[in-house]
């Protein structure tokens, strides 16, 4: 779902720590909670569209909701310390 997003959003989006967590990020604002929650609005409505495309959909948790049946996949990109 990252390579169908990174087109339109390029590094607003990212793969989380396990590849099967997607992160939407903000840009710096000015006037915070108003422009910070509407772009937030429009980043989730975009993932949650190329989710429902992928057959999948999107859920608000920092953990996988189907446990998997062996350790989770981390992703490949490194982390910043």
């Amino acid at each position: 779902m990252i390579t169908q997003l990174t087109p339109y959003l390029g590094e607003l989006v990212q793969s989380e720590l396990y590849r099967c967590l997607v992160q939407v990020c903000t840009r710096p604002a000015l006037l915070c909670a108003r422009t910070c929650g509407l772009n937030l609005v429009a980043l989730r409505a975009m993932a949650a569209a190329a989710a429902w495309d992928a057959d999948c959909q999107l859920l608000a948790s920092g953990t996988p909701v189907v446990p998997p049946h062996g350790p989770l996949p981390v992703t490949d990109n490194p982390r910043a310390g």
